[in-house]
């Protein structure tokens, strides 16, 4: 795909409005689980592990939803990914109000709607690169501000709607909700489409203009043209007739002959058309399988992983999303071991969405204005932040204390986002950054997947979460640490390259 310089604004805030609502709604009903988690232990009677592979399987089908995603948008468009993946999420969310059992919620609400959920996240930040360079830490923060206000309003009102209408009404309800992401994806019109259409605008102010000018000049040349009469027309007829009368009297001289030579020849032009045929059938599958092939290819870049800084980076995004996603997920279940009532525990995930969302427009305004400060000391340096205030919030147990953890730790977070694509955008070639991208999505798939069972594991072996929140911090420092190394790491690799381009260089002495 062709590099399109970008509008740096424009129709491009509509854009980044459409990945807003994107992240709103995905995000914001993945976060909003816990809510139906309650519900569906008492609809169904099973137990606590069982109910919660629903989610487990939710964060698990990334892993094949997100490399896929890439294939689609580089074989289609964003846009038409994001239609069909709205449309496909709220069939499987509606379908979900029916299911009779746990087995056909797994299916149909931790597989099918997950899947298409999946398949959201990577068109709905590329397309925002695709629009901005300059104010794209801005419009990063506009878009994925979204998770944080979607994790806010949707905790709230998933439970009002339960309240209400039940669990099943709920779900009947997030599945219209879901359908606005088909309006975001309306909003994903293509770099290309866009100045086409500026083009052509401009072209049709300057073709009036023109046209305006022409009507007032006399013509230069003008070409006489005899009108058609009846007579040509019937000595056309006549000449047709008898150049056709000519070949038919020539057809019935050399039928004979050619029938003979059919007869001998039949059998030989059967086995020649079978032969054809096999080599086309062949030919079309071998087609095929290349195709397949390439489109499935076009979903991953392994030469990435030869690249020292963006491996380090894929680090940072294992390690942040394993820690915060664990601390999110156990925040509320380790309010209530410190005797904190119920409704303040469940409020803590709440007022971290909402620092999340408050957080990621300020990050982004502050990456984008401010051209001092560099978004990789932004981006590890909220890392660094989050992992110390994780190891001191194991000695706050109040709800006080815990409440300002969740505030660090949900602005801390609303800083990775928003910076991170720009980080790539300054680290590799711009033609690689969407895939760098899908791999940092996939990395933080699978740490959420391994992260949030394990930490629930250490608290069940040791009795408490002081330890598990110990490992929380050093995972947030580890990452950080590897973020400070990725410009190092990356202008080791520019000095090596720049050697072997030297060294490959051939100097032919010559001749005295």
């Amino acid at each position: 795909m062709a590099d399109v310089e970008p509008p740096d604004g424009g129709f491009g805030w509509f854009v980044a409005l459409g990945t807003f609502i994107v992240f709103f709604v995905v995000p914001g009903q993945a976060y909003s689980f816990g809510v139906l988690y309650v519900e569906f232990l008492d609809a169904f009677g099973a137990s606590k592990a069982s109910t919660a592979w629903i989610g487990t399987l939710y964060f698990s089908t990334g892993v094949v939803a997100i490399p896929l995603s890439m294939a689609l948008i580089n074989k289609y468009s964003h846009r038409k990914v994001m239609m069909i993946g709205g449309i496909t999420s709220s069939i499987g969310i509606f379908a979900s109000s029916f299911v009779s059992s746990l087995g056909q919620m797994y299916i149909i609400y931790g597989v099918m709607t997950s899947f298409c959920h999946w398949l959201l996240s990577v068109p709905a930040l590329a397309i925002v690169r695709r629009y901005f360079r300059k104010r794209l830490s801005i419009a990063m923060g506009i878009g994925v501000s979204g998770t944080g206000a979607g994790q806010f309003a949707l905790s709230f009102l998933t439970q009002i709607f339960i309240d209400n209408y039940g669990w099943r009404g709920t779900l009947l309800i997030l599945s219209a909700i879901n359908l606005n992401i088909c309006v975001a994806g309306a909003l994903f019109r293509p770099i290309e489409v866009y100045h086409f259409i500026k083009q052509r605008n401009c072209q049709n102010t300057i073709d009036a203009t023109m046209c305006s000018i022409s009507s007032t000049q006399p013509s230069l040349k003008t070409t006489e043209t005899r009108p058609v009469t009846v007579s040509d027309v019937s000595l056309e007829n006549n000449i047709y007739s008898d150049c056709k009368r000519h070949e038919l009297e020539e057809a019935d001289e050399s039928e004979s002959l050619v029938i003979q030579n059919d007869l001998s020849e039949h059998g030989e032009e059967i086995r020649d058309d079978v032969a054809a045929s096999d080599h086309n059938i062949r030919r079309r599958i071998q087609s095929c399988a290349t195709e397949l092939r390439n489109f499935l290819k076009g979903g991953f870049d392994w030469s990435l992983f030869k690249n020292l800084a963006f491996v380090l980076i894929i680090v940072t995004a294992f390690g942040s999303q394993a820690a915060s996603m664990a601390a999110l997920t156990h925040g509320v279940k380790r309010g209530r071991d410190y005797d904190i009532s119920s409704l303040l525990s469940s409020s803590l995930p709440a007022i971290m969405g909402m620092a999340q969302f408050l957080g990621r427009i300020f990050w982004g305004i502050v990456g984008g204005v401010s051209k001092k400060v560099k978004p990789i000391i932004l981006y590890g340096g909220s890392m660094a932040v989050a992992g110390i205030a994780s190891i001191i919030s194991i000695h706050t147990t109040d709800y006080t204390g815990q409440l300002v953890y969740f505030i660090i730790l949900g602005i801390s977070m609303a800083c990775i986002t928003p910076t991170y694509p720009v980080v790539f955008t300054e680290l590799l070639e711009s033609d690689r950054v969407d895939h760098a991208i899908m791999f940092y999505i996939l990395a933080q798939t699978v740490s959420t997947m391994l992260s949030v069972p394990f930490v629930g594991w250490m608290r069940d072996i040791n009795g408490d979460y002081d330890i598990a929140y110990y490992v929380i911090g050093m995972l947030f420092i580890v990452a950080a640490i590897c973020a400070f190394l990725a410009p190092v790491a990356n202008k080791y690799v520019v000095k090596r390259n720049e050697e072997k381009r030297k060294g490959t260089t051939c100097f032919v002495p010559s001749r005295e």
